[in-house]
């Protein structure tokens, strides 16, 4: 099964000045793009990347990958952006390995794309940044376990680029004390546990912390523990963690059944992600029978909760 925590990922097209310059050419294909004379400005970027101008060469890519004055080609557009990557422009290494990620115009391949957003990442390229965080917490790239802790690392530093998505995530992800400092977060809940003044819903809030804090350190089994007790206490968003710990057998042995009860518990108390990862059940009909109504009805569920994965998904097929 595809990995449960899924973040939008979407592509950033811009425009270059020259590297090579190829004046005439070049030039005219701006000029032609400009004017939205798209079919002109393939012509002239193609000469002009003929005669090896970079820039020309990743702006036909764009022209490629979106269907501008022609047809579609993804191939032609990821053979294009191939020696502007290599050539270390940022946007040209986020663009393939969004094409790596998706497996469009290439075989798909999550190792090969989180090395192009690791380099596009290093050159402060901020959607980089994000989809290389969200490559990492879902597990995807060089082994299939979770490197959350780099995670955090990327989706900050895009957060301080701007990245409105990486702050709607770590806001979502973590409370703000938590999000600064899980160790303060963790004493500060075990002291007002032992003093017994919390009441059942502080007690709660701290399980969850508790469970949060384990989880990045990658204490999978203190992170199942606490899950666990937060489940209990019909927590939706424990029922959606204890769940990825059961699907990939962290901290507890794997159990797919069970974790597909509890997303399907989660997703009926409104939880979004639990709602989106519920959809992808029935998308791939793993645990149930392939239903795209159902797969769509919570897919749809999570988006109206601006579930920004969801959202993507949706756009996608349209």
């Amino acid at each position: 099964m595809r990995p449960l925590i899924l973040l939008l990922f979407a592509a950033f097209f811009t425009l270059h000045s020259p590297i090579i310059l190829a004046k005439t050419e070049y030039e005219k294909g701006l000029e032609a793009y400009k004017n939205e004379d798209y079919d002109d400005a393939r012509d002239h970027w193609e000469e002009a990347a003929n005669d090896g101008n970079l820039n020309a060469a990743y702006n036909l890519g764009i022209l490629y990958s979106k269907g501008l004055g022609g047809p579609k080609d993804a191939s032609k557009a990821v053979a294009l952006f191939k020696p502007t990557a290599e050539a270390g422009l940022a946007s040209a290494q986020h663009n393939l390995a969004l094409a790596y990620y998706f497996g469009k115009g290439i075989k798909q391949d999550f190792e090969r794309a989180k090395i192009w957003w690791t380099r596009a990442a290093h050159q402060d390229h901020a959607q980089a940044q994000f989809n290389l965080a969200t490559l990492l917490w879902n597990g995807n790239g060089t082994t299939q376990n979770p490197d959350q802790d780099k995670a955090l690392k990327w989706f900050r530093k895009a957060e301080k680029a701007g990245h409105k998505k990486a702050a709607a995530f770590l806001t979502k992800a973590f409370s703000p004390s938590l999000a600064n400092s899980a160790e303060a977060a963790s004493e500060q809940a075990n002291q007002n546990t032992n003093k017994g003044e919390a009441s059942s819903s502080k007690e709660l809030d701290q399980t969850l912390q508790l469970a949060r804090q384990a989880q990045t350190q990658k204490d999978y089994a203190n992170a199942f523990k606490h899950w666990s007790v937060a489940a209990e206490q019909n927590s939706a968003e424990a029922q959606y963690q204890l769940a990825q710990l059961y699907e990939k057998g962290l901290g507890v042995e794997a159990n797919p059944e069970r974790a597909f009860n509890l997303i399907n518990d989660s997703a009926k108390s409104g939880q979004p992600q639990a709602q989106f990862a519920l959809g992808q059940y029935y998308v791939e009909g793993t645990q149930v029978p392939q239903n795209k109504t159902l797969a769509l009805y919570w897919i749809q569920s999570a988006a109206d909760q601006n579930h920004l994965q969801a959202k993507d998904y949706l756009d996608q097929l349209r």
